[in-house]
């Protein structure tokens, strides 16, 4: 990461990790941006930065495993493989393996993070295109959803209302494009399972 966005990060995480802000004020907002040329890539920026260079770059493969590959500085940092038979997310990150566990009846995929604990994306309920980020005691920490800037349609935004740290920054950013990946487009939290049967069949 570039020094600013580092100095940003370390300066989020130097207050308590994991105690949520009201929503209003969320410490992280960061754009995903689908390339206009490749729609299988999406760069990754902080929101108001004065720096083009996106944070991290992750490709969106359907067809191939892994299916979700994150890359930093122009190396790969870790990839997702989506499930076959398991329900089972398996996450690669920085050499760690952090599975992500499907539930077919609620829609939600969990996993733990360093320091973070048990985590999990859900679909958000009457909103059928946002996720959010909830602890394993229920707290919202973040959610994902459509970035509403002007003259945009396909953007999205990652909203954290917490302080983390680069490392599980870049966990999070990995977690929810794998998550996003596997929620059916307009939502139905228990239609996951359909996704993952047709994952299965790659």
């Amino acid at each position: 990461m570039s020094d600013f966005i580092t100095k940003l990060v370390s300066k989020a995480a130097s207050s308590t990790i994991a105690q949520p802000n009201p929503e209003s004020t969320p410490i992280f907002k960061i754009i995903f941006k689908p390339d206009n040329r490749d729609s299988h890539i999406t760069s990754i920026h902080l929101a108001h930065s004065p720096n083009p260079t996106p944070l991290f770059i992750v490709r969106t493969q359907w067809f191939h495993k892994p299916n979700t590959i994150l890359f930093c500085n122009g190396a790969e940092i870790g990839h997702a493989t989506f499930p076959n038979f398991r329900h089972t997310t398996v996450i690669t990150y920085q050499g760690q393996s952090f599975p992500m566990r499907v539930s077919g009846l609620t829609g939600y995929q969990s996993f733990d993070a360093p320091i973070l604990g048990r985590l999990k994306w859900q679909p958000a309920i009457m909103v059928g295109s946002t996720i959010e980020l909830k602890d394993s005691y229920g707290n919202k920490l973040g959610r994902f959803k459509p970035a509403d800037i002007p003259g945009t349609t396909k953007e999205k935004m990652l909203e954290l209302y917490f302080a983390t740290d680069e490392y599980n920054l870049g966990l999070l950013v990995l977690t929810v494009m794998a998550a996003a990946a596997q929620v059916p487009k307009g939502d139905a939290a228990g239609a996951v399972g359909d996704v993952v049967s047709a994952v299965a069949s790659i």
